[in-house]
């Protein structure tokens, strides 16, 4: 009896270690993929420059959820708004489900957290917009061809949490300004 306690023991430690080592590891293997990915998907979808500075992943904190840490992010217009940022978000965290991730290489975000963005939208006199960066077809020949569920990419947030933003919105066609600052804001998604 007390040999079957032991083996017992002995296998559930084991096993607890290889769980929690699985979960140090795993990160490593899908930070360069995801990274990766990001650039791509923004590049097929977006007429805008996505930067950022360093991603961090961890399935330890977040447990049983995979936390994603972008920092310095930052989504820079073309064109007529060449070097205007529309976005810059000092630390962008989200959260999304580690066994869909592992399993099925989807990415399927649940939480989004934006700390301390600076939000630019601006709208010049002749009607164009810095936050008009989706790529279609009418605007962009070159746009890939995609099916509806093609991306990796889905958002089914439970949560979203906005800290310390600023916003600002200029619109020279109707000679309108708003400035926005300190703000934060959290909210819940209840689907019924």
């Amino acid at each position: 009896m007390k040999k079957a306690i032991k083996y017992f023991i002995r296998f559930f430690l084991v096993t607890l270690i290889l769980v929690l080592s699985f979960l140090i590891i795993i990160p490593y293997f899908f930070k360069e993929e995801i990274e990766v990915m990001v650039k791509d998907q923004a590049s097929n979808y977006l007429v805008a420059d996505l930067e950022f500075d360093h991603v961090s992943i961890s399935a330890i904190s977040s447990f049983p959820e995979l936390k994603v840490g972008v920092s310095e992010l930052k989504l820079v217009g073309n064109n007529v708004f060449e070097g205007v940022e529309l976005i810059h978000v000092h630390q962008l965290d989200l959260e999304m489900d580690l066994w869909k991730v592992i399993f099925n290489q989807e990415y399927e975000v649940k939480y989004i957290s934006l700390s301390s963005p600076f939000i630019q939208l601006i709208t010049l006199d002749n009607g164009k917009s810095n936050y008009d960066i989706y790529k279609t077809d009418t605007l962009d020949q070159e746009v890939k061809k995609t099916e509806k569920d093609e991306s990796p990419f889905k958002f089914k947030l439970d949560k979203y949490e906005l800290k310390n933003a600023e916003l600002l919105y200029k619109d020279d066609l109707y000679q309108l300004s708003v400035h926005i600052d300190s703000l934060d804001h959290d909210g819940e998604f209840v689907m019924h």
